[in-house]
């Protein structure tokens, strides 16, 4: 089974637990795969997500600038 959206409540094809029907469309979703919901407690996707990029994340993001770079100067160095 493939899933298209978490959270497309404009859709009406949303399955990210809510205040109104909780976990339920997770449920359903578990039934139809014969697998087991998670414990939904105090899930509120309004929350701000905390993302911070640690050095690893910006070590990766300078090795990909560096190497799209590299590709862009090699390109323009052949015509």
């Amino acid at each position: 089974m493939g899933l298209i959206s978490w959270n497309e409540y404009s859709e009406n094809s949303e399955i990210e637990p809510s205040q109104e029907y909780g976990g339920t469309a997770l449920k359903i979703v578990a039934a139809v795969e014969h697998a087991t919901a998670p414990a939904v407690q105090n899930f509120n996707s309004s929350d701000p997500a905390g993302f911070r990029a640690g050095p690893s994340q910006l070590v990766i993001l300078c090795v990909f600038l560096l190497l799209l770079g590299g590709s862009v100067a090699t390109l323009v160095r052949r015509r």
